[in-house]
């Protein structure tokens, strides 16, 4: 894939994840995606301990917006 092709790639990466997972009110990601109605709570971590994925989601949110000149999460 080219450059351009991974970029529009990571773009819409990130519109899923802000989509399944952004809570606009509260302004951080839940854990877990709101398809599932048997949920009574969706929880929203403040420490990931040894599990990266919260680490490497925010390292490239952060590159994606550098890259494209973004200066907020809307």
């Amino acid at each position: 894939m080219r450059q351009s092709e991974w970029l529009e790639w990571a773009i819409e990466l990130q519109n899923k994840m802000d989509k399944l997972f952004w809570d606009e009110k509260g302004g951080v990601y839940f854990s877990v995606d709101g398809g599932d109605e048997t949920l009574v709570l969706r929880l929203k971590e403040d420490y990931d301990g040894a599990e990266p994925s919260y680490v490497c989601r925010d390292n490239t949110l952060f590159k994606l917006f550098s890259t494209l000149s973004i200066s907020n999460h809307n």
